[in-house]
């Protein structure tokens, strides 16, 4: 019985580690692969070999040194990811695909019907780390298991490229009804206390805690409650002003009348004293007057000053950058006559590499990159610099790793980068 066990325990073992592999890891398994047969194939006449074989210490080495599953491999940053990827032990503290996960690859990948036992599709050489194929498996088979899982993966990376698409449409589409104030207030409450739900937590820890502790029954102040007695207040307020106003008027209409029957009884008065009484009130009359032009004068000032904040507030669209528009023109040129440029003068053909556009989804070229400077599209080395790490990021992932224009990628972006240096110290 624990021989039996530990057998399960195994097969559950290996079974979760099979289940770690992602698709991508098995396309990039399946590549080496392919490419051993197609070294075997390579040899001279009559020298073909009965069956493939590798090392799978080796076999592991190149795969997990590949970009495209190595997480030590930057593709903003190539020259020195590349550099890494020469090194034997990558940085990495535990490879990416095991040897044992590898073999499950190519056992599940490349089953044969019907199943041999004396005829495995993968066997280990015993006591080394040599492996051998099956000879039933041919290199027409390995590709096209290879592009079988190529499109299965291309078809499951568009859906969640297509899905996640639409949720940032969504987001967005929120986002500018919100800067435009089309969405309720209540919405937006209900929205923030979904993302953080402890705080609805803590709010009712709170109102528990002070239930507790006032034991005694208080009432309940609603919100109509307290709308109600803010418009008291404000009703008093108003009534108090209009009164006030009243007295106002009232105590100015009763000292008119004591003007005027004092006038009435001294009709011994001299006209000079008249006179002057009477231009009193015109006195008083011309500096209520003056009061009101220096008032009108005051609110236009300020009018004048908002106006001039307001116009200051504005943004105002930037002024091109000339200077940086001929020194880009110049690098770009420069990049161009490199030994290697000819392949990013001009866009990828779609007749000579039809799949280039179904992988690529943003393709970059020099050509393309020269029109967006003079456009004023691309204002900073920042952008310039972005975009030409794209041309050359996009030919690093599409063609194959290590081969001819791979290598001479790597080449011209590194003397690229060196012309961005010397072009931005000249600014």
């Amino acid at each position: 019985m624990s021989g039996q066990q530990s057998k399960t325990a195994a097969a559950q073992a290996a079974a979760a580690a099979y289940a770690k592999v992602t698709m991508l890891q098995k396309i990039v398994t399946l590549q080496h692969i392919h490419s051993l047969f197609l070294a075997s194939n390579s040899g001279a006449v009559g020298t073909k070999p009965d069956y493939v074989s590798f090392n799978i210490l080796h076999l592991q080495a190149l795969i997990n040194n590949n970009p495209l599953i190595n997480p030590e491999f930057d593709l903003l940053n190539i020259s020195t990811s590349h550099s890494i990827t020469k090194s034997k032990k990558p940085a990495g503290a535990k490879p990416t695909l095991s040897p044992v996960q590898i073999v499950q690859v190519i056992a599940d990948c490349l089953s044969l019907d019907p199943i041999m036992p004396e005829d495995p599709v993968i066997s280990q050489v015993p006591k080394t780390t040599i492996f051998k194929l099956s000879t039933r498996i041919q290199i027409a088979m390995v590709k096209d298991r290879l592009i079988k899982i190529l499109n299965s993966y291309k078809n499951s990376a568009l859906h969640e490229i297509s899905s996640l698409e639409k949720v940032f449409k969504k987001r967005k589409d929120e986002m500018e009804m919100i800067e435009q104030g089309k969405v309720n207030d209540d919405l937006l409450i209900k929205e923030f206390n979904k993302t953080q739900p402890n705080t609805t937590d803590k709010f009712e820890n709170k109102e528990k805690a002070e239930a507790k502790i006032d034991s005694e029954p208080i009432e309940e102040i609603t919100v109509k409650d307290e709308v109600a007695k803010t418009s008291e207040k404000k009703n008093i307020q108003e009534e108090e002003e209009k009164e006030e106003t009243t007295q106002d008027t009232a105590d100015r209409a009763g000292e008119e009348d004591k003007s005027a029957s004092a006038v009435e009884e001294a009709p011994s008065a001299s006209p000079m004293d008249v006179d002057e009484k009477e231009s009193e009130p015109e006195e008083d009359h011309e500096d209520e007057s003056n009061r009101g032009i220096k008032r009108s004068r005051d609110d236009n000032e300020q009018s004048e000053v908002s106006k001039r904040r307001h116009r200051s507030e504005t943004p105002t669209a930037p002024p091109t950058n000339k200077k940086f528009q001929t020194i880009a023109t110049q690098l770009i040129t420069q990049i161009s006559s490199n030994r290697f440029a000819s392949m990013f003068l001009q866009p990828v053909s779609e007749s000579d590499e039809p799949e280039y556009y179904v992988l690529i989804k943003n393709p970059q070229d020099l050509k393309k990159i020269q029109k967006d400077v003079k456009r004023g599209e691309i204002n900073t080395f920042q952008e310039l610099e972005y975009r030409l790490q794209v041309m050359f990021t996009n030919a690093v992932m599409y063609n194959k790793f290590h081969s001819e224009t791979y290598n001479w990628t790597i080449e011209m972006m590194e003397e690229t980068a060196n012309l961005i240096k010397l072009f931005k110290d000249s600014l």
